[in-house]
C-alpha cells in the first residue's frame, strides 16, 4: 500500500509498475541539495535525442574553437544516457572543403547560471592528437557599456589537449584579455590531474567574491575579484551560458593526428545548483527604512496573508492503495512534469528595502517555475517616452522611500523587465510576456 503522497511546489508524474500495468500519479519531485546548494536545473542525456529547449547547436565560425564546428546530425548524439560529441575527418570536402567537422552545443537563453555551482560528468578518450574538448561558459548580456566578449567574460570550466592527463582551467575578460592582467590575479595555467579514460566530475562555484573550480570534488583552482576598483576585473556576476563542445586543431592544441579520428567526448549529465531559501531565515526589516504610506500597503499582516495563501495553494495529497500479494516488488519511478505553477511579477525591487526584495528574489523560484513578465507603454514610465529596459534610479529603494503614495507612480508593480529576465534564466523559470498592460 503507498499513502500520502505529497507535492509541493510542482506537480510532477510518477509511474506506478505492477506487473504490466502502469498507473500514472502526481507525487513529489526529487530535491537534489549539494552543500548549501539545491538543484535548480540539470539534463541526465537519458533520453533519444538532444533537448532542443534546453540547447542548441555550435554553429560555425572564425575562432579556432568553431572553425570546423558542424551542424551535421550525427556529431551530436545522445545514446546510452550520454552525450555523445564528435570529432572526424571530413569524407566530403566537395560539398565542405574543411578537413575536420566537430559537433558542439550551446545554451544561451535556455539554461544559464548565475551564483551557483555546475558539476558536468565527462569522459575523455586518450590517444586524441589534437583534439581540443572543452566545456566553458560566456556571459548572456553585454557588459554594463554594451560590450560583449571578452568584456562580459568567459569561464573556461575545463580544457583538455590532446592525450593529456591533466586539464586546464582559465577566465578572459577585458581585464585579462585587453587590458592583460593575466597575473594579478593569475587567471590560469593550473593543470589539474584527471583520472585518463575514465569518468571524471568537474565543477565551478561563482560566488560573489570568487570562482572554484575543482574536479572529482577536490578544489583545483581559485580566481578571486579584487578590489582594484575596476569593473572590467569581475565580470562574473552576471548570468552565463554554457557550451559543450568537441574541437580539433588550433594554434594551442596543435596539428592533429588523422590516424586517431574520430574523437569522441562523453558527458553523463550537467547539474547546475542555486542557492536555496532556508525556511529558518528571518527577515528582519527596521521600520524606519520605509516610510509609512509603504507600510500600509506591505506590511506583517499583509504578509501574514500571502503566506497563508501559499501554504493553503501549492500543496496537493494524494493516496494510492495497491492490492498486491506479499513479496510483490511495486516500483514508483518519477517521469517528468509538464505542469507550470506560475504567477506575474510584479514589484520586483520595489519593496523598500534590501531585506524584503531579498527575501522576494530568495522566495520566488521555490514556488514557481513559470513567469509572467509585463510589457510596458512609454506612458507608464516615470520618465515619459524613455522606456526602462533595465534598473534606473526610479528603481532604487531610496526613491521608493520617499513617495508618500508609493502606488501612485506610473511604474509601480512595473519593475523594468531586463533585470526580471535576467533574474529567472538562471532559475531555468519559462518565461512569457503579458500583452496588456493592467
Amino acid at each position: 500500500m503507498i499513502k500520502d503522497v505529497k507535492t509541493r511546489g510542482m506537480v510532477v508524474l510518477v509511474a506506478v509498475v505492477i506487473g504490466a500495468v502502469t498507473f500514472f500519479l502526481p507525487a513529489q519531485a526529487a530535491e537534489t541539495v549539494l552543500d548549501d546548494y539545491v538543484l535548480e536545473w540539470n539534463d541526465e542525456f537519458d533520453g533519444a535525442t538532444l533537448d532542443t529547449n534546453r540547447w542548441n547547436r555550435c554553429e560555425r565560425g572564425n575562432s579556432d574553437w568553431n572553425r570546423h564546428m558542424s551542424l551535421r546530425p550525427d556529431l551530436v548524439e545522445v545514446k546510452d544516457g550520454a552525450l555523445v560529441l564528435w570529432g572526424v575527418s571530413n569524407t566530403d570536402t566537395n560539398a565542405d572543403p574543411r578537413p575536420f567537422l566537430t559537433g558542439g552545443v550551446q545554451s544561451k537563453g535556455k539554461g544559464l547560471m548565475g551564483i551557483g555551482k555546475v558539476e558536468i560528468r565527462v569522459k575523455f578518450e586518450d590517444h586524441q592528437k589534437g583534439a581540443w574538448p572543452a566545456l566553458w561558459m560566456c556571459g548572456e548580456q553585454p557588459d554594463a557599456q554594451g560590450r560583449r566578449w571578452p568584456w562580459n567574460g568567459e569561464i573556461d570550466i575545463v580544457e583538455r589537449l590532446n592525450g593529456d592527463s591533466f586539464v586546464y582551467h582559465t577566465v578572459h575578460s577585458g581585464w585579462t584579455f585587453v587590458k592583460k592582467h593575466t597575473k594579478n590575479p593569475p587567471h590560469g595555467g593550473v593543470k589539474a590531474a584527471i583520472r585518463q579514460g575514465d569518468w571524471n566530475v568537474y565543477g565551478l562555484e561563482v560566488t560573489e567574491k570568487e570562482l572554484v573550480w575543482s574536479v572529482n570534488g577536490k578544489e583545483t583552482f581559485r580566481y578571486p575579484k579584487t578590489d582594484c576598483g575596476d569593473p572590467d576585473q569581475w565580470p562574473f556576476d552576471k548570468p552565463f551560458y554554457f557550451l559543450l563542445d568537441m574541437q580539433l586543431s588550433g594554434k594551442w592544441v596543435g596539428e592533429v593526428d588523422i590516424s586517431t579520428l574520430p574523437v569522441r567526448m562523453y558527458i553523463d549529465w550537467i547539474r547546475v545548483y542555486g542557492r536555496p531559501c532556508k525556511a529558518e531565515q528571518k527577515f528582519q526589516t527596521d521600520r524606519s527604512v520605509m516610510n509609512e504610506a509603504y507600510w500600509k500597503l506591505w506590511n506583517d499582516k499583509v504578509q501574514a496573508k500571502i503566506d497563508a495563501d501559499i501554504e493553503k495553494h501549492r500543496k496537493a495529497d494524494a493516496t494510492v492503495e495497491v492490492a498486491a500479494s506479499d513479496g510483490a516488488e511495486v516500483k514508483i519511478e518519477q517521469l517528468t512534469h509538464a505542469f507550470h505553477f506560475g504567477a506575474s511579477i510584479f514589484n520586483f525591487n520595489q519593496l523598500g528595502s534590501k531585506e524584503r526584495n531579498a527575501r522576494y528574489k530568495a522566495l520566488w523560484p521555490r514556488l514557481f517555475n513559470s513567469a509572467t513578465v509585463p510589457f510596458y507603454w512609454k506612458t507608464l514610465e516615470p520618465r515619459a517616452g524613455s522606456p526602462r529596459y533595465y534598473v534606473a534610479k526610479e528603481d532604487s529603494e531610496e526613491f521608493w522611500n520617499i513617495c508618500s503614495s508609493p502606488e501612485a507612480q506610473p511604474h509601480w508593480r512595473r519593475p523594468p523587465p531586463g533585470d526580471i529576465i535576467d533574474y529567472l534564466r538562471p532559475l531555468g523559470v519559462r518565461i512569457h510576456g503579458h500583452v496588456l498592460v493592467w
